[in-house]
């Protein structure tokens, strides 16, 4: 239903992409991988990385953030 109804807006949609972007969303809100994963039903920690997408940005800022703990 999501497909058909996204392709008759022009915006091709899965249901999968949808859990992709709202698990994304939810870590970057939250930071909580740990979150993440109940939300989304997931049992493996790894399955829960492949469904939010951290940007280099992101890893960098983290690395960076470091230089505050000396």
């Amino acid at each position: 239903m999501v497909n058909k109804y996204s392709r008759a807006y022009g915006k091709p949609l899965s249901v999968h992409k949808l859990l992709h972007t709202f698990g994304t969303q939810l870590y970057k809100t939250k930071k909580d991988l740990r979150l993440v994963q109940d939300i989304l039903g997931l049992s493996d920690p790894k399955t829960t990385t492949l469904y939010t997408h951290i940007g280099n940005d992101e890893q960098n800022n983290a690395v960076d953030d470091m230089d505050s703990y000396e």
